[in-house]
């Protein structure tokens, strides 16, 4: 089975009721300079997905999705020493431009010492989608993410420094009919 990785070549805040992601264009590299959504002192407080897009991604078009896997560098560096505040609540593809297919979100807490990936799917995980290579190839393709902060009475920061999706597929080989092998 084949794979590609790549960083998402957009970050944005998908608007909506929420708190929202300050810099989310800082999700394109691994590089230590984050996006950021802070939740003020609350029962509890959501961000708005952050969406990454334009992956760049370069699949064969005869190729057969096999599985998605989703990465995401974070870290809450808002809590307090060792009090986790902050969890993935929601984590979906992007289709064709639309936030879609089953919620992979594992209800974990994120680090509170340190930038840590977390990764969703696996080389077998379809997230509930049929995929094409055009569907992943697509400029507006990706994957988006929303946290909650539980943690009242402090400020929980949810921090992404980037986010990195592999896409797993196989290609079929020609078949040999017809041809001859000579000494």
């Amino acid at each position: 089975m084949a794979s590609e990785t790549k960083f998402a070549g957009t970050g944005a805040n998908v608007a909506g009721a929420n708190t929202d992601w300050v810099n989310p264009d800082r999700i394109t590299a691994e590089d230590g300079s984050s996006a950021t959504s802070t939740f003020t002192p609350a029962p509890t407080g959501v961000s708005d997905y952050i969406k990454g897009t334009n992956f760049g991604f370069g699949i064969p078009a005869g190729a057969t999705i096999k599985g998605v896997e989703v990465g995401f560098k974070v870290w809450d560096s808002g809590a307090a020493i060792s009090l986790f505040a902050v969890q993935t609540i929601s984590a979906k593809l992007v289709k064709g431009g639309s936030i879609s297919g089953n919620d992979k979100a594992d209800q974990a807490f994120w680090s509170v010492t340190a930038l840590t990936w977390k990764t969703l799917g696996s080389a077998t995980e379809m997230w509930g989608l049929a995929l094409t290579p055009a569907d992943c190839n697509a400029s507006d393709f990706g994957a988006v993410v929303e946290v909650i902060g539980l943690t009242p009475g402090i400020n929980n920061v949810a921090t992404m420094d980037a986010m990195k999706i592999t896409v797993y597929y196989s290609v079929s080989l020609p078949s040999s009919q017809g041809f001859i092998i000579a000494p």
